[in-house]
């Protein structure tokens, strides 16, 4: 069993927002490691492109949690090549 979760998405009124910032997403990784009932996350995944987060603050904060063994390993979803390369 792979366990696999997204984040990078947060509620501001009605709407669905992209935030890939550093907080949200390891606010986002704690809360499904919690639901989970699990010490790490296999597959964690942003789930969009955050045109206001800078790439290498994403980036950071996934490899930070990776190093910490919170998660294995970090995916993206509805990203393009140049995206997927400013995230290095």
């Amino acid at each position: 069993m792979v366990v696999a979760t997204k984040g990078g998405l947060r509620l501001e009124g009605d709407c669905l927002v992209r935030d890939a910032g550093r907080r949200l997403l390891c606010e986002g990784v704690e809360y499904s490691l919690h639901a989970l009932g699990t010490d790490y996350i296999d597959l964690y995944q942003v789930h969009w492109p955050d045109p206001h987060t800078p790439p290498e603050e994403t980036a950071g904060a996934l490899a930070e949690m990776v190093t910490e063994g919170r998660i294995l390993h970090v995916g993206v979803s509805n990203y393009d090549v140049p995206q997927m390369r400013e995230l290095g």
